[in-house]
């Protein structure tokens, strides 16, 4: 299976008759979307998949899909930035 499949529809509003669950998915997938779009102006979208499902010494050798499923969105988007700046560990 793929590690995110991307697409951008009206299933992602905010909308209050929205269960939490549902509302939490949508958060969910929203916060790959914000990582995907960013990794895949760096990758292909086959690396990006790589990269997201691989240990990444920029992480301290965490798996980034992972971090992004623990809320932790932020690191992934620092580690991705630390890569458009040429940084490699």
């Amino acid at each position: 299976d793929a590690v995110f499949n991307v697409q951008v529809s009206e299933s992602h509003c905010e909308c209050p008759a929205m269960s939490p669950r549902q509302k939490s998915s949508s958060n969910s997938q929203a916060k790959f979307e914000k990582v995907a779009t960013r990794l895949t102006e760096l990758y292909a979208f086959e690396e990006a998949e790589i990269w997201l499902a691989s240990r990444q010494p920029l992480l301290g050798g965490q798996i980034p899909a992972e971090l992004v499923q623990a809320g932790k969105v932020d690191e992934v988007l620092h580690a991705i930035d630390q890569l458009a700046d040429g940084v490699y560990l």
